[in-house]
């Protein structure tokens, strides 16, 4: 998907995933030969959490934790549960 197709997909402006991606809460896409951002149902399923944890109030700096936590394979709910505590 291109990010276009991606924007309308969750809700959000092209600039809002170029500014997650530029600090570090979402991956730089692959690019297609002409340049293109070039997007994987992941990165929606990742931007679509993002958005939602957002929504909550969460601070992209608990967001990049706990998406680091989940890319290395651990379980983040301990984390996460700490992050909707401090917010209630």
């Amino acid at each position: 998907m291109r990010i276009g197709e991606v924007a309308a997909a969750v809700g959000v402006d092209t600039s809002t995933i170029r500014y997650y991606e530029s600090v570090g809460v979402l991956p730089e896409p692959e690019r297609t030969a002409s340049g293109y951002r070039s997007y994987a149902p992941e990165d929606v399923d990742r931007l679509r959490f993002v958005t939602l944890a957002r929504s909550l109030g969460v601070g992209l700096d608990d967001i990049r934790q706990i998406l680091g936590l989940r890319d290395q394979g651990e379980v983040p709910c301990g984390y996460v549960r700490g992050v909707l505590d401090r917010q209630v």
